[in-house]
C-alpha cells in the first residue's frame, strides 16, 4: 500500500506544482479501440445499461450480448465462453486495469454490478498485443466515465421475487475543472423458489447478499493535464448449491495522470491496487495483492499515430493452499501502431511481450485492416480483417497449489484469424447497422487437470482446440414521428469448438469431438418500444444444447428466456422519476444454465429510479 499512496502523491505534486503554456488539445482516453483495427468489437447501449441498472453483469450479457455465460444458479458463479473458450480466456479489465482473480484467472460476473461502472464493452477474440494475458477468446472492458451533468443525487429501489432488493445511490457534483461521481449499493436475493429434485420439488436455499460503494473524481488539473482516480469497494457473501459458504472481499485502486507533452505527444502514467480476499466455507482462506504501474506514450503525426508503454505488476499471494506466501513479479512492452493509408484503408500492426520469471512467454503480435469500399452519404460498407496472437500465463493454483501444482507447466496460446462487413445506413429518421464475422481460432497448449497415481489432480498442458464460427450483429433504430420511437437490437453466434489433440488421448478417441460448454447456436434479441415518457422493453434469447462430458454423450437441453418490462418518466420541477414493472421468464419456463443448477421460473421485478438536481 504505502507503494500506491506514495506514487498517488508524486502524481499530485508533479501536477500541482507543474508550469506549462502549451496550447490545450484533447486528452483522450484509453485508446483500445483506435488500435483494435480489424477486430470485432461491440460496445452496451447506454439505453439497456441504464434501465437494468440493478442487474448484475452475468445477467446483463446474458440477456442482451451474444456471448454465452455459465451461471451456476441465481445470481451465483457466472463466466464467460467467447468463441468457445473458457472463463480463463476471458480478460476483464477495469478502468484499463485487469481484475482476474490471480488464483483463478478468470472473474465472477456475479459479482460486478452494473450499477458500479457506466460503460460496457466487448472484444472477441485473441487481443494479447493490446490486454495482456488471458485475453485469448475475448475481453470485457468496463470503465467509469465523467458525465455531462451538474450536481445530482440519483435513488434507485428495486424489489422482486424470490426477497431480490436493491438499493442504489449515485451522487454527482460537478466543478468548473472537475467532478466526483459516488456510487453507494446493496444487493440481497433470498433465492427461495423451488427447485426439482429426486424426492420431489424441493426449495433452493442459496441466499446472496452483497454491497459496495466506489468513488470516480475527474479533474482537469491545467489546460494540459488530466487526473482520473477510482476507487471501488464490494463485499459478496453466498451461500452455494453444496451447502458451502463463500464470503468475497474485493478493494480497487486506480489513478491516472495523463499530460500533453507538446501538440502531439501525450503521456499517461497508471498504478493501480488489487486486494482481493475469499473465504470458503469459514475456513480456506485466499488472499491477493497485487501492484500494477503502467506508464506510456502517445505520438500522433498527419496519418500514422504510436503508442509505446511498459507495465509492471507484483503479486502478493497468502493462500491456505499454497503453504507458504508466494511473490511474482510480471513486465510487459507493448508497442500500438495505426497507419491511415489512405482516406479509406487504415491498418494496424500491434505487439507486446511479457517477461515472468521462470517462463519462456510468447511474442503476441497482432495486425489488422480495415477498408471502407463504399462510402456514401447515407450509408458505407466496410470491410475488416485481423490476424492476432493470444496467450494465458499459468494460473497461480495451477503453480502453486498442494498437492497438484505444477511449477513446470507451460503458458497457453492462441493463433485468431478473422475477417467481416459492416454495413450502416443513416437517415433523418433511422439508422441501420449490421456486422457478420467470420473467424477461427486455435489454442495449443490448453490446460487440463488430471487424476494423478499419487491420488490429487494436476495441472497438464495437454489439450489442442480449433474454435470457429460466425457472428451476427444488427441493430436498428427509427422515429416514426415526434412521439413514437423503434429500436431492435439481435445477436447471433454460431461456434464449433472442437478438439483437435489431448496427449494422453493415445487412441484419439476425443478428436474432433465439441468442448464441454460450448454451445455451437445462440442468439438474442431486443425490442424496444417508446412513446413520449413510457417505453416497453422485450428481450429473448435462446441457447442450443451444451455437452457436459468429453464424449458428447450427455447434455443439457437448449433453453429459451423471454423478459418483459414497462417503464414511465416524468418531470416534477427539476426532478425526474422513473418507475419499472419488470417480468422475467415471461414464458414460465423450467430450464438449467448448467446441469443440476435450476433458474428460476417466472418472477417479477418493480423498480423506482428519483434524481433530484
Amino acid at each position: 500500500m504505502r507503494f500506491v499512496f506514495c506514487s498517488l502523491s508524486l502524481f499530485f505534486w508533479q501536477v500541482i506544482f507543474a508550469q506549462d503554456t502549451i496550447a490545450p488539445i484533447e486528452v483522450k482516453g484509453y485508446p483500445y479501440k483506435r488500435y483494435a483495427v480489424g477486430a470485432k468489437s461491440w460496445q452496451a447501449d447506454s439505453l439497456l445499461l441504464a434501465q437494468n441498472a440493478s442487474s448484475l453483469a452475468s445477467e446483463w450479457l446474458l440477456r442482451y450480448s451474444g456471448v454465452y455465460l455459465k451461471e451456476y444458479g441465481n445470481a451465483m458463479l457466472g463466466t464467460t465462453a467467447f468463441r468457445g473458450t473458457s472463463a480463463g480466456h476471458t480478460a476483464v479489465l477495469w478502468n484499463g486495469i485487469n481484475i482476474n482473480s490471480a488464483t483463478l484467472g478468470e472473474s465472477d460476473l456475479a459479482t460486478l454490478p452494473v450499477f458500479a461502472n457506466s460503460n460496457m464493452a466487448l472484444q472477441m477474440g485473441s487481443a494479447s498485443s493490446l490486454f495482456g494475458s488471458e485475453a485469448i477468446g475475448g475481453t470485457i472492458l468496463l470503465s467509469n466515465l465523467s458525465k455531462n451533468t451538474e450536481n445530482q443525487l440519483l435513488i434507485r429501489q428495486e424489489i422482486g421475487s424470490f426477497g431480490r432488493n436493491f438499493s442504489g445511490i449515485n451522487l454527482t457534483q460537478t466543478g468548473s475543472h472537475w467532478q466526483m461521481q459516488s456510487n453507494f449499493y446493496r444487493f440481497s436475493l433470498q433465492n427461495n423458489y423451488k427447485i426439482p429434485s429426486l424426492l420431489g420439488e424441493v426449495e433452493n436455499n442459496t441466499p446472496v447478499n452483497c454491497f459496495g460503494t466506489n468513488q470516480d473524481f475527474y479533474l482537469q488539473a491545467t489546460n494540459n493535464q488530466k487526473l482520473t482516480f477510482h476507487n471501488w469497494l464490494h463485499s459478496n457473501f453466498r451461500r452455494l448449491s453444496n451447502g458451502a459458504v463463500l464470503l468475497e472481499k474485493n478493494w480497487r485502486l486506480a489513478g491516472t495522470w495523463q499530460k500533453n507533452l507538446s501538440k502531439n505527444w501525450l503521456m499517461e502514467n497508471k498504478i493501480a491496487y488489487i486486494n482481493d480476499f475469499m473465504l470458503y466455507n469459514r475456513q480456506d482462506t485466499t488472499q491477493t495483492k497485487r501492484w500494477v504501474g503502467i506508464t506510456q506514450v502517445q505520438k500522433e503525426f498527419e496519418k500514422f499515430s504510436v503508442q509505446a508503454g511498459w507495465q509492471i505488476q507484483y503479486f502478493l499471494m497468502n493462500v491456505d493452499a499454497y503453504g507458504e506466501t508466494k511473490t511474482e513479479w510480471r513486465n510487459d512492452a507493448f508497442l500500438l501502431t495505426r497507419l491511415q493509408i489512405l482516406p479509406a484503408w487504415v491498418v494496424a500492426l500491434n505487439a507486446r511481450q511479457v517477461w515472468v520469471s521462470g517462463y519462456n512467454t510468447p511474442f503476441t503480435p497482432a495486425l489488422g485492416s480495415e477498408w471502407y469500399f463504399l462510402r456514401k452519404n447515407s450509408y458505407t460498407l466496410l470491410w475488416k480483417i485481423q490476424v492476432s496472437r493470444g496467450y494465458r500465463l499459468p494460473t497461480l493454483n495451477s503453480r502453486y497449489w498442494q498437492p497438484g501444482g505444477n511449477p513446470n507447466i507451460a503458458p497457453e496460446h492462441s493463433w485468431n484469424y478473422e475477417t467481416g462487413l459492416v454495413f450502416e445506413r443513416k437517415t433523418i429518421k433511422s439508422r441501420f447497422y449490421t456486422e457478420i464475422t467470420t473467424y477461427q481460432m486455435r489454442v495449443k497448449d490448453w490446460i487440463l487437470w488430471q487424476p494423478t497415481d499419487q491420488g490429487f489432480w494436476s495441472p497438464q498442458n495437454l489439450q489442442n482446440v480449433r474454435s470457429q464460427g460466425v457472428e451476427l450483429s444488427t441493430s436498428l433504430a427509427h422515429n416514426i414521428n415526434a412521439s413514437w420511437k423503434v429500436q431492435i437490437w439481435f445477436n447471433y453466434t454460431y461456434n464449433s469448438a472442437q478438439i483437435e489433440q489431448i496427449r494422453n488421448d493415445l487412441s484419439n478417441r476425443f478428436k474432433g469431438k465439441i468442448l464441454p460448454y460450448a454451445p455451437q447456436n445462440r442468439w438474442s434479441a431486443t425490442f424496444h418500444l417508446n412513446y413520449k415518457s413510457q417505453n416497453l422493453l422485450f428481450s429473448t434469447h435462446l441457447t442450443d444444447k451444451r455437452f457436459t462430458d468429453l464424449e458428447n454423450v450427455q447434455f443439457v437441453k437448449p433453453f429459451w428466456v423471454s423478459d418483459l418490462q414497462w417503464s414511465k418518466n416524468w418531470q416534477q420541477g427539476k426532478n425526474q422519476w422513473h418507475i419499472a414493472l419488470q417480468i422475467n421468464n415471461l414464458l414460465n419456463r423450467s430450464y438449467e444454465n448448467i446441469l443440476n443448477q435450476f433458474m428460476p421460473k417466472r418472477n417479477y421485478q418493480v423498480s423506482m429510479n428519483l434524481i433530484l438536481k
